[in-house]
């Protein structure tokens, strides 16, 4: 209800009204109140972009001609190979193509540490796979703000190949709260807390580039971003918390219901009805602390049917502890389905792997296997167990056939751009040959190939580490993940392995079988033939 004096006020200082009009009159002010108002919107001005500019940094010539030349060398293989879209999934950016990247050489994993650096405060948890976004001359990236569930409070943007203008819109007041920053070439920008949260971030059309007047020409522009980790609570643990919450939230109100119910009912029919609120136990209680912790002791003992050590003589307290009594017995029942669900989910998991472990614990007794071929089986169910393969496979049969081939290109882009050959093949070419890759694992000491066996295929180590040894068992060299072998048996069928491949730990290997190779390539023989000859002349320089 608003107060009559407030009403006068604005009455008397700003409007009055006729049978047709409404009039409004200029407030009763002098000229240093006009200053003070004119000063007060000049500071508030001058505070949201003092705590933009704070959250939104730009460092110009970040990186070096030859850095920027390295890092594309890198990407543009790959990125060629994808197409631009014109629709995204949360209708944010027009005309681009996209990317993850984890593995760098050593020169550009140089350049990203020191954006890391630059950009997050030591110890905090940042996103493994850096994006890679790749916008046409004609692209542009409409006004939003990255989504919490995927990213945290810093993002930190390295800009290539083109100038740009980035916008930045207050949420709920783009028209009055705006500030567009300039992106040079070779610049790193930092987003965090206000920048971050409170403000929608854009990049211009080509026709709307301009910056304080100037035009912004505009070409194909790449940027390389790193993101800080969200932190996430798992779904059952945050149903525990919730549960939690609720039970202090209805213990507080069952104890000011206890305090305020036989209070009221005093206030109607009068005081030293025998109700415990008029005892000499809460009484005795000097502040309103200690009160509310007597409340809370005789709520407690309500909801949990326990009896009370002051006696309940009056209808309102005989009333309100069975209320809470009833309430208490269905939260216990509710606290209980809760704990027992989250402990089943918590075991599902477990349960199965057990289960599996007994059966193949009964294979194996069944068998009467040596014990350490038993300890071997045992060791490759475990580390199955614990990558959860069969997840991942029950994933990519459960989606479409375009996300199917989308995740599958994501999943091996750790070997499409490791493996040199693959730059020359088209990305519809690329996507068949994955579909044919064997994946396998193997143990510790698990011999890979055998010198003198006819080579059969490309050996791409996942991850892992494996040993070379020569004809008489000397170790010549290690290689580790990322690192490939037998590319030349995909063209060449009499070729024999002159060393023998050791696996040094578990090891995930992707193998592209000759066979299934030359059969794709059946329908593109022009294309073999330039890989052909690349390979060849890679073996002649070796």
């Amino acid at each position: 209800m608003i107060k009559v004096p407030l009403v006068r006020w604005v009455q008397n200082n700003f409007v009055y009204s006729t049978s047709q009009h409404i009039i409004f009159k200029f407030p009763k002010c002098t000229i240093a109140n006009l200053n003070n108002i004119v000063n007060k919107a000049d500071k508030n001005t001058t505070n949201w972009k003092d705590a933009l500019y704070r959250t939104m940094k730009v460092y110009p010539n970040f990186i070096t001609e030859e850095e920027e030349i390295s890092l594309m060398k890198e990407i543009d293989p790959y990125m060629q190979r994808l197409r631009y879209e014109f629709s995204h999934w949360d209708d944010a950016i027009h005309g681009y193509r996209e990317t993850e990247r984890k593995q760098w050489n050593e020169q550009n994993m140089k350049v990203i540490n020191r954006i890391r650096q630059k950009a997050f405060p030591p110890g905090m948890p940042q996103l493994n796979l850096v994006h890679i976004l790749d916008l046409t001359a004609e692209g542009w990236i409409k006004p939003h703000i990255d989504s919490v569930r995927f990213c945290g409070d810093v993002i930190a943007g390295l800009s290539l190949l083109s100038d740009s203008v980035m916008r930045l819109t207050m949420v709920s007041h783009e028209q009055e709260y705006r500030e567009d920053f300039l992106l040079p070439r070779k610049s790193l920008y930092i987003m965090n807390g206000v920048a971050r949260q409170k403000y929608n971030h854009e990049i211009l059309k080509s026709e709307e580039s301009y910056f304080q007047g100037q035009k912004i020409p505009r070409s194909r522009r790449i940027s390389i971003i790193c993101r800080s980790e969200i932190y996430q609570i798992n779904r059952q643990w945050y149903k525990l918390l919730e549960m939690c919450i609720i039970i202090i939230i209805s213990v507080h109100w069952a104890a000011c219901l206890e305090y305020y119910i036989p209070l009221i009912v005093s206030n109607v029919f009068g005081r030293n009805r025998g109700s415990w609120i008029d005892s000499d136990a809460l009484k005795e209680r000097g502040t309103n602390f200690h009160k509310y912790l007597i409340c809370l002791n005789r709520a407690t003992i309500a909801l949990v049917c326990s009896a009370h050590y002051l006696d309940m003589k009056t209808p309102d307290d005989i009333l309100i502890n069975i209320i809470l009594s009833v309430m208490g017995i269905l939260g216990f029942i509710f606290a209980l389905t809760q704990i027992m669900q989250f402990m089943n989910t918590l075991q599902s998991a477990t349960k199965t792997h057990y289960k599996h472990f007994q059966q193949l614990q009964e294979y194996i007794k069944y068998k009467q296997l040596p014990y350490n071929l038993q300890r071997r089986i045992l060791e490759y169910f475990n580390y199955c167990s614990k990558k959860k393969f069969t997840t991942y496979q029950h994933i990519i049969h459960q989606v479409s056939a375009y996300l199917q081939e989308e995740l599958i290109l994501n999943t091996y882009m750790k070997f499409i751009n490791n493996v040199p050959l693959f730059q020359y093949i088209p990305e519809s070419v690329v996507s068949q040959l994955i579909n044919v890759l064997n994946f396998k694992i193997y143990l510790e000491n698990d011999i890979i190939v055998k010198a003198g066996e006819e080579g059969d295929g490309l050996y791409f180590i996942a991850s892992g580490t494996v040993a070379i040894y020569n004809n008489l068992w000397k170790e010549v060299c290690h290689l580790e993940d990322g690192t490939y072998f037998g590319d030349v048996f995909l063209f060449l069928k009499s070729m024999h392995h002159n060393v023998n491949i050791v696996a040094v730990e578990i090891c995930e290997i992707y193998i592209l079988q000759r066979t299934n190779f030359q059969l794709i390539m059946e329908s593109h023989l022009d294309l073999f033939n330039v890989l052909y000859n690349a390979v060849s002349k890679h073996v002649k320089k070796t």
